[in-house]
């Protein structure tokens, strides 16, 4: 049995998913999903917009002290508290024992993690596709949309990505200039991106994502055609 447990955004939840689904096809297993982090977090549970495969855990698939961290005591203490389990318990992968902060090494491959068999309870972010390359196709029809796009907005834009040769960027400023365990791609890193697409490509048009519109239209040279698109930071459009 193979269990994850989600955390973070969007992003952050498919690429936990794929590798548990690797994971738990090699191992010839269940995989499920442990949310309950989502009960004392803003952020919510977002792969039911997909047809993943996989079971939501119950208590019955988690180790004991998962089911303790639901104590709110032990919630403000869980990181103490989580490395002593990963201590008594080797079952238990996790690497991010402290405040869960972004690391070099979540980039990183490592293969032996694709050698752990049996069950196993992994609380981690690693954002790397080699994970499940072998799995490829299965991991794509399985972020297939569960329904169709049926929004005005969302299907002009679809409409205008189709019609076009379309590039989409995504900017992401707003919570990561006042974050303390993130990084801010700087001018020359999205502007040296674009000049190469346009290089390659005689007439794309830019579909920009992100929170600070100003700071794009300010900073950023995309030639005639651009279309901006203002996020929250919830990621949804306003």
């Amino acid at each position: 049995m193979i269990v994850i447990k989600l955390f973070w955004w969007l992003g952050n939840q498919m690429f936990q998913y794929a590798i548990g689904k690797e994971l738990a096809i090699k191992n010839k297993t269940e995989l499920y999903l442990d949310t309950g982090n989502f009960h004392h977090d803003i952020r919510n549970y977002e792969l039911s917009i997909f047809d993943i495969h996989a079971y939501i855990a119950t208590q019955k698939q988690m180790p004991f002290y998962q089911k303790e961290i639901t104590n709110p005591l032990l919630f403000k203490l869980r990181y103490p508290f989580q490395r002593i389990c990963k201590k008594l318990d080797p079952r238990y992968i996790i690497e991010n024992p402290k405040h869960p902060k972004i690391h070099r090494w979540m980039y990183d491959f490592n293969p032996k993690i694709l050698d752990l068999t049996g069950y196993k309870y992994l609380e981690w972010n690693r954002q790397s596709e080699k994970y499940f390359l072998d799995i490829v196709n299965i991991i794509r029809k399985d972020f297939l949309l569960k329904h169709p796009i049926d929004d005005e907005k969302n299907i002009t834009t679809l409409y205008k990505m189709k019609e076009t040769d379309s590039v989409s960027i995504h900017i992401r400023r707003g919570d990561y200039i006042w974050s303390d365990f993130a990084w801010i791609c700087e001018k020359h890193y999205y502007q040296q991106a674009i000049d190469y697409i346009t290089s390659k490509i005689s007439t794309p048009t830019f579909f920009v994502f992100s929170e600070d519109i100003t700071w794009c239209k300010e900073n950023l040279n995309m030639g005639k055609k651009y279309l901006f698109y203002r996020l929250e930071y919830q990621r949804k459009f306003i």
